[in-house]
């Protein structure tokens, strides 16, 4: 058996890792304290001659095994590898492994060491990089086009104009030219919402100051007549003193339209509840991935349909990312966008069967100022 003794114990127990050694038969012969608190044993006792199949990582135990094999044959030590875990509860989790030899002097391996840590969070931080990366380069994608193309619509525009100026009165062409200019205003709305994945548009923004309570109260009166005719019901819930905000009203509302479309085309025809919570919220640094401390209205949008696969909920923001057969995968990526520009940050989480749950964080004035709301 082998045992680690002396100081070795005080030592590995100090260690901010999950470390662990056993058997060339893949038993366990230890662990260190954190290692054995993490898979929620009392001591090290109840670690000794177990194996992967009686832990809570069981459903792991078959690639495990063949990783120590693996390891042991070749005696030597396989670093940084990462595994995806689904915890009890429904969370899933990323670990980082190392697995080293264990040999004896003579330099025969005896056994297997191994040490891992949660690297969830800084996972997290590295796809929403890699997102951002996605959504800048259809930013920079976006502005151009659109104003290549507001160009045309300009020159397309003045001639119709100088040309519908030329015509004489009553004209037979006169309904011809109607409809060009109004082409031409309807592709202008079009490059307009290009333009809203643009960092250009951040100077583009026509913020105003507002109450929150009736902003929600407003938008959610305007997404309940937009659900009617189907099964889901939309239930608001606000907190006491919601502060006012300086943003866009009109880009807030299309986050929420597009937040709320997504949950009911989730449910479908089937009876469903999207609940929109809006609250206060100071937050502490570190205390939500990428948002600074400081003072924010929390934004909960849930809903009680089939849930996201894990699969799909990694790239749920990636722009053009969809998984419906008519959709084009800009809803969820403008979203970010729109709050990311405002200075917040969007989050979600999901289990099957359970439903989907955005959470999301708008900056807010620091103190409810006694002016006219904007409309």
């Amino acid at each position: 058996m082998l045992k680690a003794s002396g100081p070795y114990p005080i030592l590995l127990n100090n260690i901010p890792l999950c470390i662990f050694w056993k058997d060339l038969e893949g038993r366990y012969c230890g662990g260190n304290g954190p290692f054995v608190k993490w898979m929620g044993l009392e001591g090290p006792h109840q670690l000794v001659g177990k194996s992967d199949l009686d832990l809570v990582w069981s459903e792991k135990a078959h690639s495990f095994k063949q990783i120590d094999e693996q390891v042991i044959l070749q005696a030597e030590p396989l670093i940084g590898f990462v595994d995806q875990l689904e915890l009890e509860n429904g969370e899933v989790i990323w670990l980082e492994f190392n697995r080293m030899p264990l040999k004896d002097e003579s330099g025969v391996v005896i056994g297997i060491m191994g040490c891992f840590q949660d690297i969830s969070h800084r996972k997290r931080l590295e796809d929403e990089r890699l997102s951002n990366q996605k959504l800048e380069s259809l930013e920079l994608l976006a502005a151009g086009m659109a104003h290549d193309f507001n160009n045309s619509l300009t020159l397309i525009s003045g001639a119709a104009s100088l040309a519908r100026k030329k015509l004489i009165e009553d004209d037979h062409l006169e309904p011809f030219f109607e409809k060009i200019l109004s082409g031409v205003q309807k592709a202008s709305r079009l490059a307009k919402k290009f333009m809203n994945f643009s960092k250009l548009e951040r100077n583009l923004k026509k913020h105003s100051k507002f109450k929150s309570a009736e902003f929600f109260k407003e938008t959610v009166e305007l997404l309940k007549v937009g659900m009617s005719g189907t099964k889901i019901k939309i239930d608001l819930q606000l907190g006491p003193k919601l502060n006012w905000m300086l943003a866009d009203r009109g880009q807030l509302q299309q986050v929420l339209n597009n937040l709320v479309i997504n949950s009911a085309q989730a449910i479908g025809a089937s009876n469903g509840l999207i609940k929109i919570f809006a609250r206060q919220k100071n937050t502490v640094a570190g205390e939500v991935p990428g948002l600074p401390a400081g003072k924010y209205v929390e934004v909960i949008v849930l809903d009680n349909g089939p849930g996201i696969p894990d699969a799909v909920l990694k790239n749920i923001f990636d722009p053009y990312f969809t998984t419906k057969s008519s959709g084009n995968g800009l809803g969820l990526a403008s979203c970010r966008s729109i709050i990311g520009q405002h200075g917040g940050t969007i989050i979600v989480s999901s289990r099957t069967n359970y439903g989907a749950t955005f959470k999301f964080y708008l900056r807010c004035l620091d103190h409810n100022l006694e002016i006219s709301s904007s409309r």
